[in-house]
């Protein structure tokens, strides 16, 4: 029995007390740092960062091509894109007429600038890796009207920064499960990247090129907060810089307000305020008629609806030649017509203008050689007005009195004639290219809208308030005959989807931004 007793009390003695019996012990080693295993993911190497294929792949190469034609143009009377229907997939229906949304716009890029208050941007297509989870984020957050701006921003920094899903915060995880599917927010556990330590980032950068430390600091800066479940001004900070970028590079010179022309058969412009709110401006052009006589002389612009501009040209007055610009001629209005057809059952309106006027046109028997482009001279005035010398009393029948104010025009057709160099530099680079005197034409359509609002720039004129929308005729002609150019044998679709489409800047720092189909809630 004192036996059993003897046994009992070494079994339960604890092993530091083993040895005072005089009993072996096993004392096993303490564990290698080695087998110690970091709590989440491993620190990631410069392999794994620089292998990583980027999230959004849109560039500035990628952007609608500019159409400089429209450069200075501010349209009115605009209608509000919401009032269009749109499909199942969000897709507006268009129609010929102005329309404007002010839409939620959210930055793609994890680290760049905000954009600049006088920057001009460009529309592009929204391009992505294989998955295209942005896109698909942003189509779904339509439907979902109480996930905030803030929330959805914050889950596309967390993808475009590699964050782990299951470490952001329950209202972000919420939020991820009615924007995304399970199977996409598993992927994108699987695909995270682990945290990199503050004392740790010199050395895994170290091998990478220098352009790309920026970003990378930034995405490893984000994974850290959106696991640390910090506030959103604080991830703002991080993905938002502010102020403009010490080595600016300029693709281009953009104006502000810059138009392009989008694939569906539109022109398009966006204007960002800030990051996180972007006007889209669209222009479907309505269908008109140019006719031109054999000398290519525009004598009738028509709308479908049968209003339209008639002219007549004085052909007993001889052409205005510019000996500097060969490729320039003008030519006198004998008579303009204004027609209205205000409705089927109603006779046309038609005012007269007689013997007023005269416009500028390229000149079909010049060689296009004969003036280099960007060339117009400024010292037109010195040889022309040798030819018209002006005086204070002069016969109405002279090229004094029938080609008036020919400084001013000349000017005009100057500032014209540059956009369309740049127009014809454009359409050098593309596989479908028009001919030259086609995209000369355009130019007419220009000197002729200025013509028109110089024959009609009279007081006496005033009550004829519909003579306004024929002017303005003439510049919605231009935008169907540059479309028709654009788009070549290309039938357009007139549909767009503002999540699939995105506002750049010529500035390589700024700030990409991709649409929600949903209007800005200040």
């Amino acid at each position: 029995m004192k036996a059993l007793l003897t046994a009992g009390l070494i079994a339960l003695t604890p092993t530091i007390a083993l040895a005072q019996f005089g009993l072996p012990v096993d004392v096993p080693e303490a564990p290698d740092k080695t087998q110690f295993k970091p709590k989440g993911l491993p620190i990631p190497k410069a392999q794994d960062l620089s292998q990583a294929s980027p999230r959004v792949t849109t560039d500035f190469t990628k952007a609608y091509p500019e159409v400089a034609l429209f450069d200075d143009w501010q349209p009115q009377q605009i209608q509000a894109l919401a009032d269009l229907p749109q499909d199942t997939n969000g897709n507006y229906q268009l129609k010929p007429g102005l329309y404007e949304q002010t839409f939620e716009s959210y930055s793609l890029q994890v680290g760049a600038y905000a954009p600049g208050k006088r920057n001009g941007y460009h529309s592009a297509p929204l391009l992505e890796d294989q998955q295209a989870l942005i896109s698909s984020l942003l189509q779904t957050a339509a439907q979902v009207k109480d996930i905030t701006q803030s929330q959805i921003q914050s889950l596309i920094w967390a993808i475009l920064s590699r964050a782990e899903f299951k470490k952001l915060s329950p209202e972000l995880q919420t939020a991820a499960k009615q924007l995304l599917q399970p199977k996409v927010i598993q992927q994108l556990n699987q695909q995270a990247l682990g945290l990199i330590p503050t004392e740790k980032r010199s050395e895994v950068f170290a091998s990478l090129p220098q352009k790309m430390h920026n970003q990378l600091e930034a995405e490893a800066s984000m994974r850290a907060a959106l696991s640390d479940q910090k506030k959103y001004s604080d991830l703002e900070r991080i993905a938002i810089q502010s102020g403009h970028p010490k080595s600016s590079v300029l693709k281009t010179k953009t104006p502000q307000g810059q138009w392009s022309y989008h694939p569906n058969g539109f022109f398009i412009r966006s204007i960002p305020s800030g990051y996180r709110r972007t006007l889209v401006q669209l222009a479907v052009p309505e269908r008109y008629k140019v006719k031109r006589d054999p000398l290519g002389r525009i004598i009738e612009i028509s709308d479908p609806a049968g209003n339209r501009i008639e002219t007549d040209y004085d052909d007993t007055t001889q052409p205005l030649a510019i000996p500097e610009d060969p490729n320039l001629v003008g030519y006198a209005f004998e008579e303009i017509r204004f027609i209205r057809s205000p409705a089927k059952t109603t006779p046309p309106e038609t005012v007269t203008l007689a013997n007023i006027g005269w416009t500028l046109m390229h000149n079909p028997q010049a060689s296009s050689r004969s003036r280099p482009l960007n060339a117009i001279p400024t010292r037109i005035a010195s040889r022309v007005a040798s030819q018209l010398q002006l005086a204070e009393t002069i016969d109405d029948s002279s090229p004094a009195t029938v080609f008036a104010a020919w400084e001013k025009r000349a000017q005009q057709a100057e500032d014209h004639q540059q956009r369309i160099d740049r127009y014809i530099k454009r359409w050098q680079t593309t596989s479908s290219k028009p001919s030259r005197k086609k995209i000369q034409q355009l130019a007419d359509l220009y000197h002729y809208a200025d013509a028109i609002a110089d024959a009609t720039d009279d007081k006496g004129w005033a009550s004829y308030k519909w003579l306004k929308g024929h002017q303005a005729a003439i510049f919605q002609a231009l935008q169907y005959e540059t479309a028709l150019l654009e788009r070549g044998s290309q039938p357009p679709t007139l549909t767009f989807n503002p999540t699939s489409t995105v506002t750049l800047s010529p500035e390589q720092q700024r700030q990409i931004l991709g649409l929600a189909n949903r209007p800005y809630q200040p």
